[in-house]
């Protein structure tokens, strides 16, 4: 297998309490998980050959930096990220990150991430003349486990997603 070139993703979350997955393809540009060792905890008692250390676990987060796309709709899967975001933050969220590409099954070569994340609301603005930009990290709770086969999750937040481009289809026949 050749190494991670990224091209596409496929991030889907799901906010507690929501009952349908959204996948979310388009809306970011920067999407890692990212790790920060633990910190170490030394106790040096008074005495030249006892010292101490622990290290804390190490703690994850999601970094996503994309467009900040503020669509709201009543159907959950046409809301943007950036809406999303806003609108659930605080909130836990279950996730798979799969950043092989958003049409790869998650597979031993090729695993997705998985887990759960604290929802953040994105920024708001930006500069004139540039398309505004949410940058967001986003804690994890606990460590993401590997997922090496497809899952009915992303399954289903892939289906939210193309009912939700199915209904826009003819609402722009009508604009037309």
């Amino acid at each position: 297998m050749p190494p991670l070139f990224m091209k596409s993703i496929s991030l889907t979350l799901q906010a507690e309490g929501q009952a349908t997955p959204v996948e979310f393809n388009c809306n970011v540009r920067i999407a890692t998980i990212e790790v920060e060792a633990g910190d170490v905890v030394t106790f040096e008692p008074l005495c030249e050959d006892g010292a101490y250390s622990e290290s804390e676990p190490p703690t994850y987060a999601m970094h996503l930096v994309g467009a900040q796309d503020w669509t709201s709709n009543t159907v959950p899967a046409s809301i943007g990220l950036a809406r999303y975001l806003d609108d659930f933050a605080g909130l836990s969220a279950a996730f798979e990150f799969q950043a092989h590409g958003q049409d790869v099954a998650a597979s031993a070569d090729q695993p997705a991430k998985a887990g759960t994340l604290i929802l953040q609301a994105p920024s708001y603005g930006g500069e004139k003349s540039t398309y505004a930009e949410l940058d967001v990290s986003m804690p994890i709770v606990g460590k993401p486990t590997n997922v090496v086969a497809p899952t009915a999750f992303r399954a289903a937040g892939r289906a939210a997603a193309q009912a939700m481009k199915d209904a826009a289809a003819p609402a722009a026949e009508d604009a037309a």
